[in-house]
């Protein structure tokens, strides 16, 4: 990738967030999963995760905080940093999960301490079209997306390998589940082009203008930046992250359900052990 198109794709990323109209398209290739009734009364909850933020989000956070530091006028108060950041981010990212997978699954997953810990292990592997985005706007004399709409799409796999946290329980040989997520996009700058729908059928779909995230990133404390990275920006993007947070709870789900009978007969006589101790 030529260094102009580098410099073109840092661009646009950055006028995207800025102003504009957009219409999205979200997709997954994960399936719900049924009968979780074998679990009664066994339920699981999310202790711990490795791998939930992305590379990408790390990269942006880090980005936008350090220039929040070199840039005192903005109206921040204090002196954050990228690590105490990306920590929260981490911590929140594990409560909404948790949110979400017992939403989606009440027969296996509670947020009560007496549910049966697990650690995950996520690997989230993203590919873009971030370099022919920046080709076409650069072929197009810009006139994508400043009148017509510039697409852009990324997929992320994403797998999920838990495991049991707590020491005497049982060894549980989950089994390793994967799945897939794609987002797609248009954006237009100046004209109301983008708010056409995108092709193709989706999970979700919408179109809206964008409001201006750079100015609600200058407004915001560090707890809301910490919430709105993880649920969202704005109404549109709360829906995409807990879709996207649902995806990865039916991963995780679909590998919970994969332990066969006498692993679960197991995993219920040791839970009935510990509940002695409450």
């Amino acid at each position: 990738m030529s260094a102009q198109i580098i410099k073109t794709a840092r661009i646009l990323s950055l006028v995207a967030v800025l102003n504009g109209c957009s219409s999205f398209k979200y997709t997954t290739t994960v399936p719900p999963v049924s009968s979780p009734e074998r679990f009664e009364p066994v339920r699981f909850y999310v202790a711990e995760a490795d791998g939930l933020l992305d590379e990408q989000t790390r990269t942006n956070l880090a980005y936008w905080v350090n220039k929040r530091n070199q840039h005192p006028s903005w109206g921040w108060k204090g002196n954050l940093t990228a690590d105490s950041i990306i920590k929260k981010a981490k911590e929140e990212q594990v409560q909404f999960l948790n949110e979400v997978v017992s939403k989606r699954y009440p027969g296996i997953f509670s947020s009560s301490k007496e549910s049966i810990p697990l650690k995950l292990n996520v690997r989230q592997k993203t590919s873009n079209t971030m370099g022919g985005t920046a080709a076409l706007a650069l072929g197009s004399l810009l006139i994508c997306p400043f009148i017509l709409p510039l697409p852009f799409e990324s997929s992320v796999d994403i797998s999920i390998q838990p495991s049991v946290l707590t020491a005497g329980f049982p060894e549980a040989k989950f089994v390793l589940k994967k799945g897939e997520a794609k987002t797609a996009t248009w954006n237009t700058i100046f004209t109301p082009l983008g708010l056409m729908p995108f092709p193709g059928k989706g999970d979700i779909k919408w179109s809206s203008g964008v409001e201006p995230a750079f100015a609600l990133f200058l407004q915001c404390s560090e707890d809301q930046l910490v919430r709105m990275t993880v649920r969202g920006w704005d109404p549109n993007g709360a829906r995409l992250q807990e879709r996207f947070y649902g995806a990865m709870a039916d991963i995780l789900a679909a590998s919970i359900t994969s332990l066969d009978q006498r692993q679960i007969e197991l995993l219920k006589e040791q839970y009935y052990k510990s509940m002695r101790v409450y």
